[in-house]
């Protein structure tokens, strides 16, 4: 894959100029990445909010009945799909600042530092 580096583009202005940041440093994005980006990361979102493990654990823990791992697979069907659960809210809050940072990089920017200052604290 072919890395492309190009400058941010900055959407026209009603009056025509463009709105550009008060850094000239250029950010290697353009706005049609960003959209792709963000695109993509909903995509991600919507199928991993989509997986119910429930009844996987159900049918489980039906088919051991009567033993000592029936328990274990009924139970363990909750904190798997409360694991899904976070794992989307993360891809949904990467997919938010993505967006916010299409009109305001500075935006994107304070989410994702927010996202990684609260990483290391355990799940969403």
């Amino acid at each position: 894959m072919t890395e492309r580096k190009t400058d941010l583009v900055f959407p026209l202005l009603p009056n025509g100029d463009t709105d550009t940041p008060s850094s000239t440093m250029p950010l290697g994005l353009n706005l049609f990445d960003l959209n792709e980006l963000s695109s993509a990361l909903q995509s991600h979102h919507d199928e991993i909010a989509r997986i119910d493990v429930r009844p996987v654990g159900a049918q489980a823990a039906a088919a051991m009945k009567n033993t000592a791992f029936a328990a274990a697979a009924a139970r363990m069907a909750e904190p798997v799909a409360h694991g899904y659960t976070q794992v989307a809210a993360a891809i949904q809050g990467m997919h938010d600042a993505v967006d916010a940072g299409i009109t305001d990089y500075s935006e994107m920017e304070r989410r994702n530092t927010q996202v990684l200052t609260t990483y290391d604290q355990g799940a969403v």
